[in-house]
């Protein structure tokens, strides 16, 4: 089918109303602290979000949101969002007042326009004059109790048909007098849910009086006119029909939103020659104008009737009847005939919409619910910590020495049933570990699904949601931080398990770093371990990866920012630095030499780069730390008698192995594999068959390699 499909017919279109209605789904984008970065977009069907209780978006009204419109071209073979840029920079705007990290300007656009896209159908036929409407809301979304910024955020956007909110017959106007809407210092030009929710009480008492709008003067002299409840004021002067046209008078105060509908028609007012004065706009200005004007997204132009302030007994009146003003009328279709595609748009205001297919966007919550009982959502428990007097291992440094070490770890399931615990990897986080092993909104019918297993997630040390040196207070801040080894991690996990009651894992199951840990537990405790799957990883970092993990290290050694550790401001350019020098070896010569980002939705390597390794991995310090661990990896350091002899200590893993490798891993090559498996008491190799290098051993690959992964596991396991 081409694109745009046709609006669908389960709606009447002649009567569409402002409300709300059911739609294909949303599309959800995340942000945490450690990445540093917004995820790939994700499109979810279920209108419902979840989101914990404690989270500082509920709580303490940490969130904006904004406004904006998609309309259908005359040949109903276009979808234009009419000037989505300018909300995307109005919402960064609005963001910095709550602590809210910025959305780039493209990654908004993109996820605007995928929301469109895939919403498409919903869009209303142009005979209608009707518009999709386009939300988008961006809030703190991790638990967090202190007054002080959370780790986790969430962007979603959400669209809908709708027809206009007020119309276009004249309102009348009541000033409030016993409210002001912003403080002269305060939030006034942000669009935050905060200044809305407190009018509500003061305009449905206006509207019950008949006034179908409210205004407000400045708070501090309550002389001067700020905007409407929900949109910009535009006082006029002068007719079309006059010689000198129209002049526009818009407020200029700090104290209000910057309105992209106000904005749009006094560019259209400039360019037929009319003046436009943004000036203070003193209260008896007000009986001088011949119209005026409220301008807003939802409302587009709303005539004004009449203005009313009750303390001074004046009511003003601009309008006869239920006609609007001229001015308005020759404005209105002149923004109408460019949104929808009548006249030509000289100023390049309406940006088109593309299809998106699959790959571009991640799916997620495949079931849609009504709230009542509830769908597939995503798995996402609150994170808990396990707060352990760590004795610091021989090889760490500082070595033997107590350190206070905090465990992020999740659950799911009864503790009774066979316990199964997932370690993390480098760059990784509880919520990207494995979860198409056990999460059902990940994977249809996991083969760990929390009915039947305990699960058990963990994070690492200096892994950034654990113990690390950007969230660890002096002594071992920053640089200050300990030199871990995968010891130190294996001890701190087995004593977490004791604690939750489990005395034998019948799975420990990891990719990469979190794969080198199956091998770190088989070997110190022997016994504790029933069956361990190594996806991707090996018993002992290799000098090849240890040489290789000297890139990216030394390019973030040398930035320019990172200041021995002791930076101030996140080190972006030594972050940047040392994921591109990271990108290549992620994947494979095939991989490029195929060019499969386009797999991905990209146009070029570059987009795919700078999307997904310009910098976003995590802290600096969290990042060195990490690969400090990293490199040491060995575990015959458990057994000094075995004098490094890598086949005894593999002799000595008592668990059944099943070692996962990728053919085109450039860090654990299957060769590696290969030679361990013959040295362990109860070991099966299985090389995965990709071209996607070392992610596909964490699901990242393409949906055939996870399948094998999950198909092969499965067997093993005998489940």
């Amino acid at each position: 089918m081409s694109f745009p499909p046709p609006p669908v017919n389960t709606i009447d279109w002649s009567d569409i109303g402002f409300r709300v209605r059911e739609v294909n789904g949303h599309i959800e984008s995340h942000f945490s602290k450690s990445s540093n970065q917004w995820t790939k977009p994700a499109f979810i069907e279920d209108p419902f979000l979840r989101i914990h209780g404690m989270a500082p978006g509920l709580n303490y009204g940490q969130q904006t949101f904004e406004g904006l419109k998609a309309f259908r071209t005359p040949d109903d073979q276009t979808i234009n969002i009419f000037r989505p840029t300018q909300n995307a920079l109005r919402q960064a705007h609005s963001s910095s007042f709550v602590s809210i990290p910025e959305i780039p300007t493209e990654h908004w656009l993109e996820c605007v326009k995928m929301a469109v896209s895939l919403n498409a159908e919903f869009v209303p036929p142009h005979e209608t004059g009707a518009a999709m409407y386009i939300r988008p809301l961006v809030f703190g979304s991790s638990a967090q109790l202190g007054l002080n910024p959370p780790e986790e955020y969430t962007f979603v956007v959400y669209v809908l048909p709708t027809g206009v909110y007020h119309g276009i017959n004249p309102v009348d106007a009541l000033i409030l007098e016993d409210f002001d809407r912003s403080a002269p210092e305060g939030t006034g030009s942000a669009k935050l849910g905060g200044n809305y929710a407190p009018v509500l009480r003061h305009s449905q008492k206006a509207y019950g009086e008949g006034f179908g709008i409210t205004l407000h003067l400045d708070s501090r002299t309550r002389t001067e006119i700020d905007e409407f409840s929900t949109s910009a004021f535009i006082g006029v002067h002068g007719t079309p029909d006059s010689k000198e046209g129209c002049t526009l008078v818009v407020p200029d105060s700090k104290n209000v939103i910057k309105s992209v509908t106000g904005d749009s028609i006094q560019e259209i007012a400039k360019s037929w020659g009319w003046k436009v004065e943004k000036r203070s706009i003193p209260y008896d200005e007000i009986k001088t104008f011949d119209e005026v004007i409220a301008a807003g997204t939802a409302a587009a132009l709303v005539p004004i009737r009449s203005i009313t302030m009750r303390s001074r007994e004046d009511k003003f009146e601009f309008l006869k009847g239920d006609e609007p003003g001229p001015c308005l009328v020759k404005l209105l279709g002149q923004l109408k005939g460019i949104q929808a595609g009548k006249v030509k748009d000289t100023f390049g205001w309406c940006d088109a919409v593309r299809q998106y297919k699959e790959g571009e966007y991640e799916v997620e919550g495949g079931k849609k619910t009504n709230g009542v009982n509830g769908g597939v959502q995503p798995i996402m428990p609150e994170t808990q910590y396990f707060e352990h007097s760590l004795q610091l291992s021989p090889q760490s440094i500082p070595a033997g020495e107590t350190f206070p070490a905090k465990l992020a770890y999740w659950t799911f399931g009864d503790a009774s049933n066979p316990a199964v615990l997932l370690p993390s990897c480098y760059g990784g986080t509880l919520a990207n570990t494995l979860p198409f092993l056990y999460d059902e909104s990940k994977q249809p019918n996991p083969i760990l699904p929390p009915s039947k297993y305990f699960v058990i997630v963990t994070g690492l040390l200096a892994g950034s949601e654990s113990s690390s040196p950007h969230n660890t207070p002096a002594p071992w801040d920053g640089p200050n931080f300990p030199h871990t080894t995968y010891e130190d991690n294996i001890r701190l996990q087995h004593a977490l398990c004791e604690k939750l009651g489990v005395k034998k894992l019948f799975l420990y199951c990891g990719f990469s770093m979190g794969g080198q840990q199956t091998y770190h537990m088989s070997a110190l405790y022997p016994s504790f371990v029933e069956n361990m799957v190594c996806l991707a990883g090996s018993a002992r970092t290799s000098w090849h990866n240890w040489c290789f993990l000297e890139g990216p290290k030394n390019a973030l050694l040398q930035s320019k920012d990172y200041h021995d550790g002791h930076y101030t401001e996140p080190a972006k350019a030594g972050c940047r630095a040392f994921s591109r020098v990271y990108s290549a070896w992620a994947l494979s010569q095939g991989w490029f030499r195929q060019k499969c980002w386009e797999q991905l939705g990209y146009k070029t390597l570059e987009d795919y780069l700078e999307e997904n390794w310009s910098g976003g991995m995590g802290d600096a310090n969290d990042l060195l730390r990490l690969l400090w661990t990293w490199q040491q990896g060995d575990i015959t350091l458990y057994y000094p008698e075995d004098k490094g002899d890598l086949a005894k200590t593999l002799a000595r893993i008592e668990a059944r192995c099943l070692i996962f490798p990728s053919r085109t891993d450039t860090y654990f090559p299957p060769e590696d594999s290969e030679e361990e498996v013959k040295h362990l008491k109860h070991g099966e190799l299985r090389v995965i068959e990709t071209v996607w290098g070392h992610i596909a051993g964490g699901g990242s690959g393409t949906k055939e390699d996870t399948a094998y992964i999950i198909q092969e596991t499965k067997r093993f396991l005998k489940i």
